[in-house]
C-alpha cells in the first residue's frame, strides 16, 4: 500500500459497504506527501494507492493502472481551492485560463 504523510493525513482508508462506514489502518512500503508521487509510485507497480480520478483517469483509461475495491468506494470528495493574491482585482489571462483548466479537470461529474 501506498501512503499520504501530509499533515491532512486521515487516520487510514475510508471504506464503505452496504452496512457501514469505516476506516482502516493504511500501512505499506512508501509515503509520499502529494497525489502525482503516488501515481508514479502506482505505475512503477511498488503499491496500492487511493488517488482521485483526476490523477488517474487516463492511467485507467489506457490499462496503465486497474481500479481495485471499487464497491467499498466511500465516495468522499477533497475541496480544492486555488487563490491568487493580485493588485487592483485584475486578474490576467493565463491565471484566468489556469483557473478554468482546474475548474474543467478537478470538478467530480
Amino acid at each position: 500500500m501506498l501512503g499520504f504523510c501530509f499533515v491532512r493525513l486521515v487516520e487510514g482508508w475510508p471504506f464503505r459497504d452496504a452496512r457501514r462506514r469505516d476506516h482502516r489502518r493504511a500501512a505499506g512500503n512508501a509515503s509520499v506527501s502529494d497525489g502525482e508521487a503516488m501515481r508514479h509510485l502506482a505505475l512503477a507497480g511498488l503499491g496500492i494507492g487511493r488517488l482521485a480520478t483526476f490523477h488517474v483517469d487516463r492511467d485507467v483509461a489506457a490499462g496503465r493502472l486497474v481500479p481495485v475495491l471499487e464497491n467499498y468506494n466511500p465516495g468522499d470528495t477533497e475541496t480544492v481551492h486555488a487563490i491568487f493574491v493580485g493588485q487592483g482585482g485584475h486578474v490576467p489571462a493565463r491565471v484566468r485560463a489556469f483557473l478554468d483548466y482546474l475548474a474543467d479537470k478537478v470538478r467530480i461529474a
